[in-house]
């Protein structure tokens, strides 16, 4: 199925990886699954993961535990 729709509540994911093309091609993956699916993937997987998502009429942040850690 294809799809020209909006992307509905992540604005914008940030991956940390040791290869530009690793964390381009997830950043792409994550914002198609949605926050919390992003987010489950990105903790089973231990991948640094920073979203932006609507919350309301604004936006709101979402780290993953892998990202948390180094913080």
């Amino acid at each position: 199925m294809v799809t020209t729709a909006p992307l509905r509540r992540s604005v914008a994911a940030t991956v940390l990886a040791k290869r530009a093309m690793d964390a381009e091609a997830l950043s792409t993956a994550l914002l198609v699954m949605g926050s919390e699916r992003a987010l489950a993937f990105a903790d089973r997987r231990a991948v640094a993961v920073r979203l932006v998502v609507r919350q309301g009429s604004g936006h709101g942040e979402r780290l993953s535990a892998a990202l948390q850690a180094l913080l």
